[in-house]
């Protein structure tokens, strides 16, 4: 992994043998880098002393997604293997493992309090779990394919992205359909946030980007 400041200015590299990085996400401060690997390993990179933390092992499959919470006090990691791993990020411990979805599951996300997650999956679904009690408490069909990509924004809109080539935003609290963009050019493949608040960006298939703005 390489790490560059803007523009184009190359500031360190973070060595690790291992198989490919599938994922990885920094904490809200940068504090903090949480990578998935291939090799099933989720690696925490503590940013201010440049040292490897925690290597996180348990996994049976590659880790596709990873999220760390808003008060770095937690660590989500979610696989191939369709679970969804919950580690204390000061501890190393882990604290649970969640199995609720019937396939891999694709990507994960913190709300802005973060006293709820959401994670995506093949299965088409979309899961809302308390952080607390890990609890699921919300589960819904989000699109008519896999859903690949989920994002809250930070008015805590949900938003979700499918191989259906749709984007899909869900009220805060209900989770009930907002709205929708569709159709898209291609299959979604990521959602990311933008530093303003109402406005994401989502690449496509096709390897366009499309900037899409949360009414």
């Amino acid at each position: 992994v390489k790490l560059w400041s803007i523009p184009n200015k190359f500031e360190n590299s973070l060595e690790d043998s291992g198989e490919n990085v599938r994922c990885l996400t920094t904490s809200r401060n940068n504090s903090y880098l949480i990578i998935g690997r291939e090799d099933k390993r989720v690696l925490v990179w503590n940013m201010n002393s440049n040292t490897l933390e925690h290597t996180f092992t348990g996994h049976e499959g590659e880790v596709l997604a990873v999220a760390i919470s808003p008060d770095d006090k937690f660590v989500l990691s979610a696989s191939a293997d369709k679970s969804i791993k919950v580690w204390n990020r000061q501890s190393g411990y882990l604290e649970k493992t969640v199995f609720e979805h019937r396939e891999r599951v694709r990507s994960l996300a913190f709300n802005s309090s973060g006293k709820l997650f959401a994670s995506v999956s093949d299965d088409h679904e979309c899961k809302i779990f308390d952080i607390d009690t890990f609890k699921l408490r919300h589960s819904f069909e989000a699109h008519s394919s896999e859903v690949v990509s989920v994002l809250f924004t930070a008015e805590d809109f949900l938003v979700t992205g499918g191989r259906d080539k749709k984007i899909n935003i869900w009220r805060p609290d209900t989770f009930e359909l907002s709205g929708a963009v569709t159709p898209l050019p291609a299959a979604v493949q990521r959602i990311v946030p933008t530093s303003e608040a109402a406005r994401i960006l989502v690449s496509l298939a096709n390897g366009t980007i499309v900037r899409i703005d949360i009414k």
